[in-house]
């Protein structure tokens, strides 16, 4: 299981500690101020181009769900 949750030092550590986890932040994070993105240089692109180009109405287009009428 520490396998698993080996980026989440934090929280493994915890388990192997004391075999309870603590949720960091009180279990409250906010993205981008608590939690960065895990890369190297904490960002997030927005609009991929590779995603945007196999979507047919745009990455962020409207698609109606076709299984609804």
């Amino acid at each position: 299981m520490l396998d698993v949750i080996a980026g989440a030092r934090r929280v493994s550590d915890g388990i192997r500690d004391s075999g309870a986890a603590t949720v960091p932040f009180d279990g409250r994070p906010i993205q981008f101020r608590d939690v960065l993105a895990a890369h190297r240089r904490s960002e997030i692109d927005l609009y991929p181009e590779a995603l945007a180009q196999d979507a047919p109405a745009g990455l962020y287009g409207y698609q109606p769900d076709p299984a609804t009428s």
